[in-house]
């Protein structure tokens, strides 16, 4: 029968083997870190005072998982060697303890970007200042500037209203007929009685262009006042007792021999018109008759209002 103190050789056998896997076990996890784990830059000191909140709860989050994997190693070596020697069983704990306490290479590597992040930050050159907007002042360059461009579209935009503007003065136009307004040649110039014998009334000259004449045997006679040269307006000069053109210096007879030629380039006499008493008593005068001398038609009744 086998002393209960001193282990069996079965039990001998099983924690030898925990030992030796928890060794290979150990320097594995060595390996791994030191191959995954790229050397870590020392951070800037800004950086360090930032990311030392964030490290301290790193560390303590490591120490409790490095605690529970003790813990956790302790209770299989127990379940696997049953009553193995307690020089293996705190041999198994260590050792799990020193591959918990290793960083594994994903905390390795989260580690170094973060490094790395922290170092750009604080070694990023900073942003250049943008370009100033140009001030009013700058871009303003004054109501008198004129370029070739804005004189293309000074004249496009005359062109065009020039245009417009022709073609709506040619409509309103075209809307009113062109029909020459010419006085009625009939028109009646007051009653006999407002004349006195042996005087030449100018009262229709500028208005009608005619001379209304009573002779001093009281009959009345109508000249047209439009010179026989050239179609100016004579004026009857009393004191010469004449009609006298301005324009080239013809020259007609007053009493008794109204209107007839006798200086001047005037080819022939003044005109008479036709001449009668309007139903109502006034003198009415006909411009569309005309009696010329040179054809002996002033002898004619209606050249002649008798008085």
């Amino acid at each position: 029968m086998a002393d209960p103190i001193e282990p069996n050789s079965a039990d001998d056998k099983a924690a030898k083997i925990a030992e030796i896997q928890a060794k290979m076990a150990e320097a594995k996890a060595r390996r791994e870190a030191a191959a995954a784990a790229p050397p870590v830059p020392a951070p800037a000191a800004g950086a360090a005072a930032a990311g030392a909140p964030a490290d301290d709860k790193e560390a303590k989050l490591a120490e409790l998982k490095a605690k529970m994997a003790a813990a956790k190693a302790k209770t299989a070596a127990g379940t696997a060697s049953g009553a193995a020697s307690p020089a293996a069983a705190t041999a198994s704990a260590a050792t799990a303890t020193a591959t918990v306490a290793e960083p594994s290479p994903s905390d390795a590597r989260i580690a170094a970007m973060r490094a790395k992040v922290s170092e750009t930050r604080v070694t990023a050159s900073p942003r250049p200042a943008s370009k100033p907007a140009p001030s009013k002042n700058d871009s303003d360059v004054g109501v008198w500037f004129f370029g070739r461009r804005s004189f293309l579209q000074s004249v496009g935009w005359m062109s065009f209203f020039g245009f417009l503007t022709i073609v709506i003065l040619g409509a309103v136009r075209a809307m009113f007929p062109r029909v020459i307004y010419e006085r009625p040649p009939i028109f009646k110039a007051g009653f006999p009685g407002d004349y006195v014998p042996g005087t030449v009334s100018e009262k229709y000259k500028d208005e009608e262009r005619v001379w209304i004449i009573r002779q001093t045997d009281g009959s009345f006679i109508a000249l047209l006042a439009i010179c026989t040269h050239l179609g100016c307006t004579p004026r009857w000069l009393t004191s010469e007792n004449k009609f006298k053109c301005p324009c080239h210096g013809s020259g007609f007879r007053g009493n008794p021999n109204w209107g007839v030629n006798f200086e001047g380039p005037a080819p022939r006499p003044l005109e008479r018109i036709a001449i009668h008493l309007a139903p109502d008593g006034q003198i009415e005068i006909d411009k569309s008759k005309k009696f010329l001398w040179e054809k002996q038609q002033w002898d004619d009744p209606a050249a002649t209002l008798k008085g």
